[in-house]
C-alpha cells in the first residue's frame, strides 16, 4: 500500500514538471497574435482611417493597427485601393499635407483619373508619311 501511494506522488510530481515545462515553451498570447496577415473588419476600417491620417506612410499605419507589418499595409493598399476609394482619400490627404513623394507605382492611377484628351505620338501614324 505504501508503494502505491509513493507511485501516485511520483506520477503527480512528474505531471506537474511536465505541464510547467510545456507552458514555458509556449509563446505568450501577445506573440501569437502579434502579426496576422488576415484582416478583420475593424482592422480594415483602421487601415482606411490610417490612409486618411498618414497618407502612404505604411509604417505608421501598421503601428496604429498593431498586428500588421508595413508589408501587410502596403498589400492592403494595393488590394483594396478601388473598393475603399483610397485614391480619393489620398487626394484629400495631399490637399491638407502637400504632395506625396514621387512614387512610380502611382503613375497609372494618376493618368487614369486625368481626363485631358492630350495625345502624344511617339511614332508617325500610317497616313502621315512625308511627301517629297
Amino acid at each position: 500500500m505504501k508503494d502505491i501511494q509513493q507511485n501516485k506522488q511520483n506520477i503527480s510530481s512528474l505531471k506537474r514538471k511536465h505541464s510547467e515545462s510545456v507552458e514555458d515553451l509556449r509563446p505568450g498570447n501577445e506573440n501569437n497574435s502579434r502579426f496576422n496577415a488576415r484582416w478583420t473588419n475593424e482592422e480594415l476600417l483602421l487601415a482606411v482611417q490610417g490612409v486618411r491620417k498618414y497618407g502612404k506612410d505604411f509604417k505608421s499605419i501598421a503601428e496604429v493597427i498593431g498586428n500588421k507589418t508595413e508589408h501587410h499595409v502596403r498589400t492592403f493598399f494595393v488590394n483594396y485601393r478601388k473598393r475603399y476609394n483610397l485614391d480619393s482619400i489620398l487626394k484629400e490627404w495631399e490637399k491638407d499635407n502637400g504632395p506625396l513623394p514621387d512614387d512610380n507605382s502611382d503613375i497609372k492611377s494618376e493618368n487614369d483619373d486625368n481626363n485631358d484628351n492630350d495625345v502624344i505620338c511617339i511614332s508617325p501614324t500610317p497616313g502621315s508619311k512625308k511627301r517629297n
